[in-house]
């Protein structure tokens, strides 16, 4: 077994080690999610059969040869950078590597090492905005995933010549699900999955790249099996609401993206557009964030996280403009992940 870890992270290989001998599991890569938080770590045990019949999938699909070469610009012990190593290897190019992140030497390490395919996350698409860089001609491909991207900002991408590649993923099938140029159109579907959705629209897999155990740590270490949560005809269950268009899906946002404010649904989906452009109108992108929490008495309730060094007129003034929906908690400090992704404040 292969056990990657960020370096924060690096005291739960023991645990994560003895986990696996105890599920009798081999020849697996396990690694944890990209929304994990360092109280309660989650991963997956992920099968290097599975990792490899998926990269194979995403070359074909792309259209990848080895004439082509990936950038590794997400890190190595996330599935999306381990991603683009195997992909690498299945093409026989070694990937140029572009991590750690840094926007102004990007495009010239794309254009002098003959750079075709990458990957982002929406933060990283900020930076290059930024910093008005404009993609090399070579590049052929951009693939954005990790976190929401707003409409905004995948304007002002475009106009700069990045060819964006939107991607819906997650670890739990070894990355990409779907992809696709237009989301509003539908996203396609990789040939190697199958999908269905039920009567809320919750979206079910049934793949030759899932995981094959989940592990968790909540006062104590729970280690699942992907097959028990999977029905009769082994589709397994993931946390996202879809829409289904033949070969294509329309993501609508995670099973608690709309809730209710006094009796009122409101999706979560228009508030991030609405904070993502309100945000690139004033020149504070990524300083203020939304974020929906279970709540014991409310169900959920939604929290807006912010810069502490921003002034708090912008606060007020986006609270302004979402009414009538109310958010009911304001914290000062934005915690994230390697991926960009706002770790949830517990209260």
């Amino acid at each position: 077994n292969l056990i990657l870890l960020s370096p924060k992270n690096e005291e739960l290989r023991k645990d994560i080690h003895s986990l696996l001998q105890e599920a009798g599991i081999s020849s697996h890569v396990a690694l944890l999610s990209s929304g994990t938080t360092s109280k309660t770590p989650k991963g997956y045990a992920i099968s290097k059969r599975a990792l490899l019949i998926h990269a194979k999938s995403v070359n074909q699909f792309l259209g990848l040869t080895n004439k082509d070469r990936w950038g590794l610009t997400l890190p190595p012990f996330h599935i999306g950078g381990l991603g683009i190593m195997i992909r690498s290897q299945l093409i026989n190019q070694a990937p140029v590597n572009l991590y750690p992140w840094d926007p102004l030497r990007l495009a010239d390490s794309i254009q002098n090492e003959k750079i075709t395919a990458i990957s982002l996350v929406p933060t990283q698409i900020y930076d290059l905005i930024k910093h008005k860089i404009r993609a090399p001609k070579n590049l052929r491909i951009a693939l954005v995933g990790g976190d929401f991207l707003g409409e905004e900002l995948e304007r002002q991408a475009y106009e700069l010549g990045w060819p964006l590649w939107r991607t819906f993923g997650m670890t739990e099938v070894s990355s990409q699900l779907a992809t696709g140029g237009d989301i509003r159109q539908g996203l396609q579907i990789l040939p190697i999955h199958q999908v269905k959705q039920d009567a809320s629209q919750r979206l079910w897999v049934k793949t030759p790249t899932l995981f094959s155990i989940e592990f968790h740590f909540n006062e104590k270490w729970i280690v699942s099996s992907a097959q028990n949560k999977c029905d009769e005809d082994n589709y397994y269950p993931l946390e996202d609401k879809v829409v289904i268009k033949g070969n294509r899906i329309i993501p609508l946002g995670r099973l608690d993206g709309s809730f209710k404010i006094s009796g009122r649904l409101v999706s979560f989906l228009d508030l991030k557009n609405q904070l993502d452009k309100f945000c690139l109108e004033h020149g504070i992108w990524g300083k203020l964030e939304l974020t929906l929490s279970a709540d014991a008495r409310l169900g959920q309730q939604l929290n807006l996280s912010h810069d502490p060094e921003i002034n708090k007129d912008f606060v007020q003034r986006f609270l302004e403009r979402i009414k009538p929906v109310k958010v009911q908690n304001v914290f000062s400090g934005i915690e994230r992940t390697e991926l960009g992704k706002v770790q949830l404040h517990k209260n």
